[in-house]
């Protein structure tokens, strides 16, 4: 088990996907499919509970539906802007559990990852051991 930050596992989702759709050998493919597989469980609750607090506090229409602007972007109402934070930011520094198993850094040696995706997912990396 790990524990990580709901934030943590959002800034990673892209990197993660990256990751995903590398060509892998057979053990690490499989450990990486399986922490996607439950990062993916972890992220739809995460959109559920992200989008309830935008159905509270966006700015709606005459129909009651969020306003989606052409850049896909939605506005929080400017009465509603320091709740929506404080609660944005306590859902995103919600800790949760994980069921993973950690990567082996020598894992990716053959993949291509920029250094801010391997930043993104440091947190399913093995540290290496520290010199004793």
């Amino acid at each position: 088990m790990i524990t990580v930050k709901l934030s943590q596992l959002v800034n990673s989702s892209s990197a993660l996907q990256k990751l995903g759709n590398q060509p892998l050998r057979g053990k690490l493919a499989y450990k990486v499919g399986k922490v996607i597989q439950e990062i993916s469980n972890e992220l739809s609750l995460y959109d559920k509970a992200r989008h309830e607090l935008l159905e509270k506090y966006c700015i709606k229409d005459d129909n009651n539906e969020i306003v989606v602007y052409e850049n896909g972007n939605v506005q929080i109402a400017k009465e509603n802007i320091p709740v929506y934070t404080e609660e944005i930011n306590k859902l995103n520094d919600t800790e949760i559990e994980l069921n993973i198993v950690l990567l082996d850094l020598d894992d990716f040696q053959d993949i291509e990852m920029t250094p801010k995706e391997m930043m993104d997912i440091e947190w399913i990396i093995k540290k290496e051991k520290e010199a004793e």
